[in-house]
C-alpha cells in the first residue's frame, strides 16, 4: 500500500508519516480487537479507568486524534499539490507573448510563408537576411518557452498522477474502515480528505488543460516559424545561385528616368524606420535577460580594466619592460571586448540594431588603433574602419533604390581606391618587403582590386546582389580582423600586467616561469581570434549555417567496422578530447609542482610521485571520457585486456615489464629525480621517470634511457637517496724520516680549517703503514656530493701547502736495481771510470 505521503517530500518525511499512520491504524485495530475479546467486564473496567481520568474535549475513542492526525497531514499535502502551478508565471506571461508573436508573424513572416518560390527567389540579399534573423529570434524564443512550459506540465501531470493515487489509496481506506464499525468521526475526516484531494485534482485538470492549451499554440507557432525558416534557407540558396543575373536595370536608366519607382529610396527608408523600431522591441522582449547580462559583463570589463589601468602593475610593467599599449584606454577596451562578445549572447540581431552595434563600434575601434598600429599604417586602418561604417549604413537603406545604388557604388569606388592608392606607403616599407607572407599578400591585393572593378561594373548593369557580396566580402573581414586585433592587444596587456598584480606575487608558477606563461597565453589568444574571425566573417557574409551544414554532414559521414559504427566526427572527438585531457594532465602537473607540493611538509620524493600519479590518472580519465564520447562501448574493454594479454604472451612482456617497473619506482621510490646513480659503469643524474623508460644525465652532457626494469631488478647505486653527502678518502705520502703524529697533526689541520669539509661525521687521518717508499696516510673526510671533484682539488692543494709549510718531503718513488750481468763498458760507465 502507497503511504500518504508526498514522492516530492524528503525520505525521511516519507518515512514519519508512513510510520505515524501504520501506528495510528494498529491502536485502532487493536483497540477494536480488546473490546471484541474481552466483553462487557472489559468494556466497563475501561469504561471505569475513562471516568477516573481526564476526560477529552471530543467523545471519540482516544485512536481518533492520532487518525485525525494522519489526515490532516495528508490533507495538508493534497492542498500543496493542488497549488503546484497555480503561482507560476507561465499562465501569466504566455498568453501576451503568444498574442504578441502571433500578431508578429500575422503582418511579418505571413507573407513569406505564402508566397511562392519565384517571389522569394527574387527577395533582396537585406530583406531576406532580415527575415531570417526575425524567424530565427521568434523561433527560439518560441521553443525556449516550450522547453520551460514543458517542464511545467510534466511537474503538474506528476502532481495529478499522485492525487489519483492518494484517491485511490483512501477511497479503498475508507470503505475498508466502514465496513469494520469504525467511529463516525473518522468517516466524517477521510470524507473531507477525499473532497479535498478531489478539489485539487479538478484545480490541476484545469490548470494541466490550461497549459496544454498554450503548448499547443506555440507547437503550431513553432511548426508555422519552422516552415518559414525552411522557405527562407531555400530561398537563401536560390539567391546565391542568381549573384550573376541582372535583376535591376542598368543604372543609368534609373539616372535619367526622373519617374523611375527605384528613385523613390528617402520615402521608403522613412516608411521603414516603424519595422525597425517594431524589430528592436520584439528583440528586447525576447531577450531583455541577455542584453542585462551583456551589460553586467561590460560593467565588470570596465571595472577590471580601469582598476589595471591605475594599479601599481601598470607603472612596474612600464618601468620594466616600456609602455602598455592599450590599456592606456580602459574604457575602450571594455567597450571593444563586450561588442564582439555579442554574437555568443545573441543568436541572431535585427539589422536596425545590428547597424547601431557596429556604428557604435567604430568609435572605440577608432580611439584603439593609435595604441597598437604603427604611425605609417594608421591611415590604411582608418580608412578601412571608415569603409566598414558606410558598409553598415548601406544595411539601413531600402535595397535597390537609387540611393542605395550610388551608395553602393561610392564604396566600391572608395575600397578600390584603399586597395590601389591607400596601401602603397605602407607596403612601401622595406619591413614589408621581408614578410614571410609578403608575396601573398601582394597577390590577395591584386584578387581584391579585381572583384572591386567587378563589383563595380555589376552595379552599373544591374547585378546589385553581386556588388553587395563583394564588397562585404573584401571590407567586413579587414574590418573584423582590425577589432580582434585590438581585442587581442587587450588581452595581451592584460596579461602583462597580470603577473605584477599584487594577488598574483604569490603564487610561484607565475613568479618562477612569467615569460613562458605569457608566450602560452599569447599563442592560445591568437588561436581564438583566428576562429573568431573566421566565425564572424562567415557570419556577416551569411553562409554560417550553410557551411555548419557543411561540415556537419563530413563530419557524420560514417562506416561500419563489425558492430563498430567509426564516422570522422567520432575521430575527431576522441581526438579533441585526448587533446584536453592531456593539457588538463600538464597543466595540473605544473601547478602542483610549483605551487601546491612545495609548501607541503612531504617526505622527499612524495611530491614527485603525486605530481605523476594526478598526471597519469587524469590522461587515462580523459582517454575513457574520450572513448565514451567516441561511442566506444566501454564495457568493451575487457576484450581489449583480453587481447592485451595475447599481445603481452607474444612479445609485450619487456614493456609491461617495464611499465610495472616505472609503477614500483613511483611508489616504492628507491631512486627519485635528481638522485645520482650508478648502474653498471653508467654514473649520472636521474632527470625523469617515464612509463617505460628513465632518463639519466651523465655528467659528461650524454642523456641515457635506462628501461626501467634494469633499476628494479639490477643493482643500483644511488649516492644521494637518503642525504648528499658523500666521503673523500685522499691517499698522502710522506718520507722516511718523518714522525707520523706530526704529519697526522698537520694534516688533521688541514681539514679542521677547510670550509667545505663538514664537522659531522667527522673528519680524520689514519696512518695506513709502510709503503715502498713512503709513509702511507689516508684521510676522510665528508662534504656535499656535488662539490666533491671540487673539494678534492681544494683539499690536496691545501695539503701540498702544508706539507711544504712544515718540511715535510712528499718523496718520488725508489727502488733497488738489480743487475744480473752487465757489459765491461756500461760498468765502467757505472762506476764513472774513464774509457
Amino acid at each position: 500500500m502507497t503511504p500518504p505521503g508526498s514522492s516530492r517530500a524528503p525520505a525521511s518525511d516519507a518515512a514519519f508519516a508512513r510510520l505515524r499512520a501504520m501506528k495510528t491504524w494498529l491502536g485502532i485495530v487493536c483497540a477494536a480487537l480488546a473490546l471484541a475479546l474481552a466483553g462487557p467486564g472489559a468494556a466497563a473496567q475501561t469504561d471505569k479507568n475513562a471516568a477516573a481520568a481526564p476526560k477529552p474535549p471530543s467523545a471519540q475513542p482516544a485512536p481518533a486524534p492520532a487518525a485525525s492526525e494522519g489526515i490532516d497531514d495528508v490533507q495538508d499535502h493534497a492542498r500543496a499539490l493542488g497549488d503546484i502551478g497555480a503561482k507560476a508565471t507561465e499562465l501569466a506571461t504566455l498568453g501576451p507573448f503568444l498574442q504578441r508573436e502571433e500578431e508578429s508573424f500575422a503582418t511579418r513572416l505571413q507573407r513569406y510563408l505564402d508566397a511562392d518560390d519565384a517571389a522569394l527567389g527574387a527577395l533582396f540579399v537585406l530583406e531576406l537576411h532580415e527575415a531570417r534573423t526575425s524567424t530565427t529570434l521568434s523561433l527560439n524564443a518560441v521553443r525556449d518557452r516550450r522547453r520551460t512550459l514543458g517542464a511545467r506540465i510534466a511537474q503538474v501531470g506528476k502532481a495529478s498522477d499522485e492525487l489519483d493515487a492518494l484517491h485511490d489509496e483512501w477511497t479503498k481506506r475508507r470503505a475498508t474502515e466502514r465496513a469494520r464499525g469504525a467511529p463516525p468521526a473518522l468517516l466524517e475526516r477521510s470524507a473531507a480528505l477525499l473532497e479535498t484531494i478531489d478539489q485539487s485534482r479538478t484545480a490541476l485538470r484545469a490548470r494541466s488543460q490550461a497549459l496544454l492549451d498554450l503548448d499547443n499554440r506555440l507547437a503550431a507557432l513553432q511548426d508555422k516559424l519552422t516552415r518559414v525558416s525552411d522557405r527562407l534557407d531555400a530561398a537563401k540558396r536560390l539567391s546565391q545561385r542568381r549573384l550573376f543575373r541582372l535583376a535591376e536595370p542598368p543604372l543609368w536608366v534609373v539616372l535619367l528616368d526622373v519617374g523611375h519607382p527605384r528613385r523613390a529610396g528617402i520615402q521608403q527608408l522613412s516608411q521603414a524606420i516603424p519595422d525597425a523600431w517594431d524589430a528592436a522591441g520584439q528583440f528586447w522582449e525576447n531577450y531583455a535577460d541577455r542584453v542585462f547580462v551583456h551589460l553586467l559583463v561590460l560593467g565588470l570589463l570596465l571595472a577590471a580594466m580601469v582598476s589595471l589601468s591605475l594599479s601599481a602593475a601598470i607603472r612596474a610593467l612600464e618601468a620594466q619592460s616600456g609602455a602598455v599599449r592599450v590599456l592606456k584606454r580602459p574604457v575602450s577596451s571594455a567597450v571593444v571586448i563586450a561588442l564582439f562578445m555579442s554574437p555568443l549572447f545573441y543568436p541572431g540581431v535585427p539589422l536596425s540594431l545590428g547597424a547601431v552595434l557596429r556604428l557604435v563600434s567604430l568609435v572605440p575601434v577608432a580611439r584603439l588603433i593609435p595604441t597598437f598600429v604603427p604611425p605609417e599604417w594608421r591611415t590604411l586602418f582608418y580608412l578601412v574602419a571608415a569603409l566598414f561604417g558606410l558598409d553598415t549604413v548601406l544595411t539601413v537603406l531600402p535595397e535597390g533604390t537609387l540611393l542605395s545604388r550610388l551608395v553602393l557604388l561610392a564604396m566600391s569606388g572608395a575600397a578600390l581606391w584603399v586597395a590601389s592608392v591607400g596601401v602603397r606607403k605602407p607596403f612601401a616599407q622595406a619591413a614589408v618587403h621581408r614578410w614571410r607572407w609578403a608575396g601573398i599578400v601582394r597577390f590577395a591585393l591584386r584578387v581584391v582590386r579585381l572583384l572591386l572593378i567587378t563589383a563595380i561594373v555589376a552595379n552599373v548593369l544591374g547585378a546589385t546582389r553581386l556588388t553587395q557580396l563583394v564588397n562585404m566580402s573584401v571590407v567586413a573581414p579587414a574590418y573584423l580582423g582590425i577589432g580582434l586585433a585590438a581585442v587581442v592587444f587587450v588581452i595581451d596587456d592584460f596579461m602583462r600586467l597580470l603577473p605584477h598584480a599584487r594577488v598574483m606575487q604569490g603564487v610561484r608558477s607565475v613568479v618562477l616561469h612569467r615569460e613562458r606563461i605569457l608566450k602560452r597565453a599569447a599563442r592560445l589568444t591568437r588561436w581564438g581570434a583566428g576562429i573568431m574571425w573566421l566565425w564572424l566573417t562567415l557570419r556577416v557574409l551569411g553562409v554560417d549555417s550553410t557551411v555548419i551544414d557543411g561540415a556537419a554532414q563530413v563530419l557524420g559521414a560514417s562506416t561500419t567496422l563489425g558492430n563498430f559504427e567509426l564516422s570522422l566526427g567520432k575521430v575527431v572527438l576522441f581526438l579533441l578530447a585526448a587533446w584536453i585531457a592531456l593539457l588538463a594532465a600538464r597543466f595540473t602537473s605544473f601547478v602542483l609542482d610549483h605551487d601546491v607540493l612545495p609548501r607541503m611538509r612531504l617526505a622527499r620524493g612524495v611530491p614527485g610521485t603525486i605530481s605523476t600519479t594526478s598526471r597519469y590518472l587524469i590522461i587515462g580519465l580523459g582517454l575513457l571520457i574520450a572513448a565514451s564520447i567516441a561511442g566506444v562501448d566501454l564495457t568493451q574493454i575487457t576484450l581489449i585486456l583480453g587481447a592485451l594479454s595475447v599481445g603481452i604472451g607474444f612479445g609485450l612482456q619487456n614493456i609491461v615489464n617495464n611499465f610495472i617497473s616505472g609503477i614500483i619506482l613511483l611508489f616504492e621510490r628507491p631512486i627519485q629525480v635528481g638522485d645520482t646513480v650508478q648502474v653498471g659503469e653508467l654514473l649520472g643524474v636521474v632527470r625523469g621517470i617515464g612509463i617505460r623508460a628513465s632518463n639519466v644525465r651523465t655528467y659528461g652532457g650524454a642523456e641515457v634511457i635506462v628501461p626501467n626494469s634494469e633499476l628494479v631488478s639490477g643493482q643500483v647505486i644511488n649516492w644521494t637517496l637518503s642525504d648528499r653527502y658523500r666521503r673523500l678518502e685522499l691517499d698522502v705520502g710522506v718520507a722516511y724520516g718523518n714522525r707520523p703524529a706530526d704529519v697526522v697533526r698537520v694534516l688533521e689541520n688541514v681539514i679542521e680549517k677547510h670550509e667545505g669539509a663538514l664537522k659531522t661525521p667527522a673528519p680524520y687521518v689514519r696512518f695506513r703503514g709502510f709503503g715502498d717508499s713512503s709513509l702511507d696516510f689516508r684521510v676522510y673526510v665528508w662534504v656535499d656530493y656535488d662539490e666533491g671533484l671540487r673539494e678534492t682539488s681544494a683539499i690536496l692543494s691545501a695539503i701540498y701547502d702544508a706539507l711544504a709549510e712544515s718540511g715535510i718531503e712528499i718523496p718520488f718513488p725508489q727502488r733497488d736495481l738489480h743487475l744480473r750481468s752487465v757489459s765491461e763498458a756500461a760498468r765502467d760507465a757505472l762506476q764513472g771510470k774513464p774509457r
